[in-house]
């Protein structure tokens, strides 16, 4: 099999299960409920979600050409999973998610797109003060 058919069908792979753990994550939060600041309880709710996201991290990581500067293909990995992250905030929304749910992706898609940015920010200065 050829190098860039690989990377696709990774990726495929990897974006399909990390996208699979998000909806386990809304779903399970539907069914764990947050009890009086017991953190421990909702862990089998969050983690999916995290796990998820860093999986959804490497699908990117596996189109994003090799031959480019480290921070650029980092900055575009948390584009990518920023906007993921948003738009399952909106599916939460949507299928009446735990709110603790919601708040997650909606804070770590934020959150990625803000750090994104700044990599982004920084790699085009760095590529500026090298001409």
């Amino acid at each position: 099999m050829q190098t860039r058919a690989k990377n696709i069908l990774s990726s495929t792979i990897f974006g399909f299960v990390g996208v699979s753990l998000m909806y386990v994550s809304i779903i399970l939060g539907n069914i764990i409920h947050y009890r009086n600041g017991d953190f421990v309880g909702v862990l089998p709710a969050i983690l999916p979600m995290a796990i998820g996201m860093a999986l959804f991290g490497f699908a990117v990581l596996f189109l994003v050409d090799r031959g480019k500067p480290y921070l650029y293909r980092t900055g575009i990995i948390g584009l990518f999973m920023g906007l993921v992250m948003i738009v399952f905030a909106f599916v939460t929304f949507y299928l009446h998610g735990a709110g603790y749910i919601l708040t997650g992706f909606l804070v770590l898609g934020f959150l990625m797109l803000i750090f994104a940015v700044i990599r982004l920010i920084i790699q085009g200065g760095v590529n500026i003060s090298k001409k």
